[in-house]
């Protein structure tokens, strides 16, 4: 199978022929409307998206796209650094794009290095050398990300006139780097992490880094053969 980018022709086109608010289509759904989001990693086709009949916008991983701007001698960025750089930079400049709603969006983490063999190391730092492809975002501990979502709602609160509305990257993307399922690093950190922003549970130190409740405890992981590790 060829994989080739849909352009803007295409999903305007599909738009047209398929309207997702049509009334057949909302029956079948149940519900009096549809609202159509649309998520990207890439910023270039933002200022068309009302054009399109979108009703709001967001990015995929901001932390992805804030490390990626981070001087190239950063061989690794730290989360904490990157997260700032989002709240600071990269959400007010995608909201500037298009006059709709822009959600802004968290995310656990980054790291694609799972997905490919890295290149020889150069003898001096530069992160299109190594790790090269993207950057690798470290630190990315349960009370980092707790402070990155509180950081949204202030965003949010800021402005009225938008949905008080979240988005997330990624529940379990485990081959870059961001995810809140339950994991044997961090334990139910990042979930604790979130519950926590929520008010639902009492609130991370700010130094928490690992994680707060074993996995084998409540999930025990059972190699070939039957034997059990905690």
């Amino acid at each position: 199978m060829v994989r080739r980018p849909i352009g803007l022709d295409a999903w305007r086109a599909g738009l047209q022929a398929v309207d997702p608010r049509a009334a057949p289509v909302r029956s079948e759904a149940g519900h009096d409307t549809i609202h159509l989001h649309a998520t990207q990693g890439s910023q270039r086709a933002f200022g068309q998206l009302q054009e399109l009949g979108f009703d709001s916008y967001g990015l995929y991983n901001p932390i992805m796209i804030a490390s990626g701007a981070r001087p190239e001698t950063e061989e690794l960025c730290a989360f904490g650094v990157a997260a700032a750089d989002a709240v600071r930079g990269v959400w007010p400049s995608v909201d500037a794009l298009s006059p709709l709603p822009c959600f802004p969006s968290v995310s656990p983490g980054w790291d694609t290095t799972p997905r490919y063999s890295a290149p020889d190391r150069g003898d001096f730092p530069r992160r299109n050398t190594w790790p090269g492809l993207r950057p690798i975002v470290v630190g990315d501990t349960p009370a980092a990300f707790q402070a990155v979502v509180r950081a949204a709602f202030g965003y949010l609160n800021l402005r009225p006139s938008v949905p008080r509305v979240l988005t997330i990257g990624c529940w379990n993307e485990w081959t870059e780097g961001q995810y809140l399922l339950p994991n044997t690093r961090l334990g139910f950190g990042m979930i604790r992490a979130l519950a926590s922003a929520l008010g639902r549970v009492p609130a991370l130190r700010p130094g928490a880094s690992g994680p707060d409740e074993p996995i084998g405890e409540r999930f025990p992981i059972r190699w070939k053969g039957g034997a059990e590790a905690r």
